[in-house]
């Protein structure tokens, strides 16, 4: 779980402003605990990652770069802008190492660990997908490779009654709330575990 917090500080490596950097950063990081203590997660488990955008002075768009953590000082500042200076040659194939970099905008990434999502198991059934099907209706569908699509009566299954390990043959069409899935003629639909359903062409 991440909430990135970020705001603008326009300050220059030439010229620090370490109040103002120090004072946003700790504003920052207590904004992005308290959003990911507020979902339940332990401070344990919390984690916090700085950033800085970047640029010379003169230019048009920054480019952000990790900052590091500690105390915001003059040796802060410089190893952010040695930072930058080292991405804008890789990314552009240019540095300016003499000139004085601009801190425009101060990031501060919470990040939560939460524990591993596993998608709830279906209720288990056999072969048999007739269950779900709650209306047929005449679809067109291309057959054996003719050059027009002809009408044919057509099965319409409700998804949510699906149970783990029906098949069905194509033609079929599979509808659910927010979705249509269309079975083709010669496709075979496996339905797995939690609920994927799986289109192999037919032997």
């Amino acid at each position: 779980m991440r909430y990135e917090v970020p705001t603008t500080v326009w300050t220059s490596s030439a010229e620090p402003d370490l109040e103002l950097l120090a004072r946003e950063m700790d504003r920052l990081s207590e904004q992005a605990v308290a959003q990911l203590r507020a979902d339940g997660i332990a401070e344990d488990d919390i984690t916090l990652e700085r950033s800085v955008d970047c640029r010379y002075v003169g230019q048009g768009y920054e480019l952000r770069v990790p900052a590091p953590a500690g105390e915001i000082t003059a040796e802060w500042v410089e190893q952010t802008a040695a930072t930058f200076h080292e991405v804008h040659g890789r990314t552009y194939s240019q540095r300016f190492d003499d000139k004085p970099v601009q801190l425009v905008n101060i990031r501060v990434t919470g990040v939560g660990a939460v524990e591993h999502i596993r998608i709830a198991e279906i209720e288990k059934g056999g072969a048999d997908a007739s269950g779900a099907i709650k209306s047929t209706t005449q679809a067109l569908f291309w057959k054996n490779d003719s050059a027009d699509p002809e009408w044919v009566e057509t099965p319409v299954y409700d998804r949510a009654l699906f149970k783990a390990g029906n098949t069905f043959e194509g033609p079929a069409i599979v509808q659910q709330f927010d979705s249509t899935t269309i079975v083709g003629i010669g496709q075979k639909a496996t339905v797995d575990a939690v609920g994927h359903i799986i289109i192999e062409r037919s032997a």
